[in-house]
């Protein structure tokens, strides 16, 4: 199901002074985890934010597809269980992502 607008705080979106994640991904999974919460915890114990956003595709990723973005005050970074695509963007900086590759032949 979808995890973006599950009503439960720190399901697939969470934000503190710490920073802040949205989630994708199986959201029943996602939400019985309350990952972005657990995400942005990790931020806030001085995690670095890779580790952070790994972290959260373990936990999940044999139980279900997962994907992250996470940013902080510094930085930003994104994770996934599979190739997901994904996008950000520093103010005044250029568009970081993964390189798209091309589709598998049928």
């Amino acid at each position: 199901g979808r995890v973006g607008d599950v009503p439960q705080i720190g399901a697939g979106l969470f934000a503190t002074a710490a920073g802040a994640v949205a989630a994708t991904g199986k959201g029943e999974r996602i939400a019985e985890a309350a990952t972005a919460r657990m995400v942005v915890a990790d931020l806030a114990a001085h995690l670095p934010i890779q580790q952070a956003a790994d972290r959260a595709i373990q936990a999940i990723e044999k139980r279900g597809s997962i994907g992250v973005i996470v940013i902080n005050h510094d930085s930003m970074t994104a994770a996934s269980d599979r190739p997901m695509a994904w996008a950000a963007r520093e103010q005044g900086g250029g568009w970081i992502g993964p390189i798209p590759s091309p589709e598998p032949e049928k």
